[in-house]
């Protein structure tokens, strides 16, 4: 039982830590938070339907394990330093430029989106999830996780000229 709940941790860590990041959690928290979200899963295991996804599971501790420690930390902090880097070196200075700035308008667009549609829009686009998972992450219906992702994409085009 044990094992096989850190074996399929190990297999999803990188993505709850990529959610943790994308919903501000800052990076020096996550590993303490990766901690806490593992702990609250391996205690939880007896009561975790086999039958059902692990994923969506994971990520529902995660999400609340996030929610409690920023309520604690009272911390929802941006990393400023954050560099693109881009693969493709036959793009001039000013391409790369232009496109970092476009990325950073977005990212900050959307940290200034309301959870609710933050949250998935985050999942869908950055974590790829289904609307199915999702909607189990949040305990939502599915029409109201697309109805949110479609508000949010509505909101940042408005906020981000292309």
């Amino acid at each position: 039982m044990n094992k096989s709940v850190t074996e399929l941790f190990k297999r999803c860590e990188k993505k709850i830590a990529a959610y943790l990041y994308r919903m501000q959690v800052n990076r020096d928290d996550i590993d303490d938070l990766l901690q806490e979200i593992f702990l609250r899963a391996w205690k939880s295991w007896e009561k975790y339907d086999q039958n059902q996804d692990f994923l969506p599971w994971v990520y529902t501790i995660a999400r609340n394990e996030r929610i409690r420690w920023q309520k604690k930390q009272y911390r929802f902090l941006l990393e400023k330093n954050e560099k693109v880097c881009s693969k493709d070196t036959s793009e001039t200075p000013e391409e790369l430029n232009e496109k970092n700035e476009i990325r950073e308008q977005v990212k900050n667009a959307v940290f200034t989106l309301p959870e609710k549609l933050q949250e998935p829009l985050v999942l869908k686009h950055y974590q790829n999830l289904t609307f199915i998972e999702i909607s189990k992450v949040l305990d939502v219906p599915v029409t109201t996780v697309k109805s949110r992702v479609y508000l949010a994409l509505k909101q940042l085009a408005r906020r981000v000229p292309c």
